[in-house]
């Protein structure tokens, strides 16, 4: 499978999962960021043999998409209008899938440059 289908998967199953646990009040956070905040996670912990500029690249996605999601809080407090929080929430979701297959494109373009170099040295 692709993995950026993969990731896509990922927040499909974790958002209708959410939405199942959050009517039971078992979520700290709205579903959304949830799904974002953990799709972050799954991919930092695979990120091991990512070079440290796209290592980084996911901490400040983290940082973001954190200070995103408070923006978005805070526009549902101030505006009581939950439609406005929906819409800047699925604006900070998709922005966060979207960079995910980009870093994860880019380690993989990286990982396949480095193996075509090793091939090429040994030929």
């Amino acid at each position: 499978m692709n993995k950026s289908v993969g990731v896509f998967v990922l927040l499909i199953l974790s958002v209708s999962c959410c939405a199942t646990q959050s009517q039971f009040g078992m979520l700290p956070m709205e579903p959304m960021e949830f799904v974002a905040l953990q799709a972050i996670n799954n991919m930092t912990e695979t990120s091991a043999n990512m070079p440290e500029d796209l290592q980084q690249a996911l901490a400040q996605l983290r940082e973001t998409t954190t200070q995103g999601f408070e923006n978005c809080n805070e526009i549902q407090t101030t505006t009581m209008l939950v439609w406005q929080y929906k819409k800047c929430a699925a604006l900070h979701l998709r922005m966060v899938t979207m960079t995910l297959t980009a870093i994860q494109r880019e380690a993989d373009a990286r990982a396949a440059l480095l193996a075509n170099d090793a091939e090429v040295i040994e030929a």
